[in-house]
């Protein structure tokens, strides 16, 4: 059953009810979610991820109705994330929460940041250096800004935005730092975990880790 798998990884009723809406079990008793032309699969035993253009959406997606958007590499990573902060995101029908898959469709993601304007935006993103160049490029597409990023010689980043750049050194890489490099600010938060690299890692059995 769906709800035993979520149940093992420790996902509360509400949680788990709210999402159950927007997955299925599919005949290897997976959890599926649908990104309309790939999915996302998930079991105790594996996780994949799909690359399209398309996205995952969990919520409402009307705008008048939506104050805050989520928005994730995998559906898994956000019903991990709204477990652990549920306490502060108590009235569920007022978000919507996005997966991108591993390749995040850059006119998609313009199309919602128009869309959802009025809305807070939040990204849930991995711990490490490949999440945070991930946020960097989701951030930009939201507002219409397409970020070049390279990487040089001795782990210096080199990012550019029209007529502007900066260099960064990997450890301190962060949309923060990109915004401030470039003399930009985009209305967006960004969250990850504080231990582990996501947050599905830290609802994981300890004998899958």
């Amino acid at each position: 059953m769906t709800t035993d798998l979520l149940s093992q990884l420790g996902i509360s009723p509400n949680v788990r009810d709210f999402f159950l809406a927007y997955a299925i079990l599919d005949f290897a008793d997976q959890l599926c979610f649908n990104y309309g032309s790939d999915k996302e699969l998930f079991s105790l035993d594996q996780h994949l991820l799909p690359i399209t253009d398309n996205c995952w959406f969990a919520g409402d997606r009307n705008p008048s109705r939506i104050s805050h958007v989520f928005i994730a590499e995998c559906a898994m990573e956000l019903i991990a994330f709204l477990e652990r902060n549920a306490h502060f995101y108590k009235n569920t029908d007022q978000l919507l929460f996005i997966a991108t898959g591993l390749s995040p469709g850059n006119r998609l993601l313009a199309d919602i940041g128009l869309l959802f304007k009025k809305s807070k935006f939040t990204i849930v993103h991995g711990n490490d250096f490949l999440g945070r160049i991930w946020t960097v490029k989701v951030a930009g597409w939201l507002f219409g800004k397409e970020f070049d990023i390279t990487y040089l010689s001795g782990s210096v980043i080199w990012i550019a935005y029209l007529d502007r750049s900066c260099c960064l050194a990997e450890r301190e890489f962060n949309l923060n730092q990109v915004q401030l490099g470039l003399g930009l600010r985009l209305k967006v938060k960004t969250v990850y975990p504080s231990a582990g690299r996501t947050f599905i890692q830290q609802m994981l059995p300890t004998n899958l880790l």
